[in-house]
């Protein structure tokens, strides 16, 4: 098995945009190699088929070695691509939720309960009800709980204005880095609003997996999953730095 993942680590180098133009160079130049030695392997055995179907299977076997050999040398000193940044969450001081039911939202408050002082929820018209509940809950366990109104769910800019206030305006005691959003809630269109207004890596995202029934209607939740932004990792500038 780990012969095999270097034979595919190295195909992979070796196809990658970067790497197109000297795989190529080299392709033609083995190419021009491989053809000298088989007219002299095959004047060496002769020309029968047994013969030339050795000579085939020894070509595989030397593109499947050279592969690997590629991927043993780039990635002895280069350390193995770092897997997608999902991570279970550290329970944070502040939680920002988009809200849209209560199953999803209590397990996000429940998660973080250990350390949560500071709640803010994020809602529309529609799940003002939703928020209330669990508003009178938060605060009867001595956490502060804040309500911030969206009048269109389906405008990112709003709500990518709400969060950065949120954001600008903390409590005293509390960092960035301590306040995570969870974008589980509301729609598509807000959930990317809300997002954009984390995109450095001071301001922590999660989502909480919802588990549906048989007509789809959301019956309980996943614990929250992080999403880890790692802008080196992506080959680009973080924003604001």
């Amino acid at each position: 098995m780990k012969a095999r993942r270097h034979v595919q680590s190295g195909l992979q180098l070796m196809l990658t945009p970067e790497a197109l133009v000297p795989f190529l160079v080299g392709a033609i130049s083995l190419a021009i190699l491989g053809d000298a030695a088989y007219d002299w392997l095959l004047s060496m055995l002769g020309t029968k088929g047994t013969h030339s179907g050795a000579i085939a299977v020894v070509t595989g076997f030397v593109l499947l070695g050279s592969a690997g050999v590629c991927s043993l040398v780039v990635n002895r000193d280069r350390p193995a691509p770092p897997l997608p940044g999902k991570r279970p969450p550290k329970p944070r001081k502040g939680l920002i939720v988009l809200v849209s039911n209560s199953t999803s939202l209590a397990k996000a408050i429940e998660y973080h309960s250990s350390a949560l002082e500071h709640c803010w929820m994020v809602i529309s018209g529609r799940s003002a009800q939703v928020a209330e509940a669990a508003t009178e809950g938060l605060r009867q366990n001595g956490k502060q709980a804040y309500m911030v109104a969206i009048d269109d769910v389906y405008d990112p800019v709003e709500m990518r204005n709400k969060i950065a206030a949120v954001y600008a305006a903390l409590p005293d005691g509390l960092a960035e880095s301590d306040v995570i959003l969870d974008f589980t809630g509301m729609t598509a269109v807000a959930s990317v609003g809300s997002v954009l207004a984390c995109l450095n890596a001071d301001r922590p995202i999660q989502y909480t997996p919802p588990e549906f029934d048989k007509d789809m209607k959301p019956v309980a939740a996943k614990d929250p999953i992080e999403i880890a932004l790692d802008y080196g990792m992506l080959g680009v500038v973080e924003p604001g730095k």
